[in-house]
């Protein structure tokens, strides 16, 4: 068996329904159109990255 770790995040997101997502979510899609290479992600705050590890231990 081979143990496979990843990095992961511990991220804080809001409920896709809300009104605050969708502007966020707009401004990151407004923001991304102006660059060529930009990537469109989720809107969310980042509490730590770097996690390493095995996901069904973290």
């Amino acid at each position: 068996m081979i143990d496979i770790e990843t990095e992961y995040s511990l991220w804080l997101t809001l409920a896709e329904e809300t009104e605050a997502f969708q502007q966020f979510r707009d401004v990151i899609v407004d923001l991304a159109a102006t660059h060529e290479d930009a990537v469109i992600f989720e809107p969310h705050i980042t509490v730590v990255g770097g996690i390493d590890g095995d996901r069904t231990a973290l």
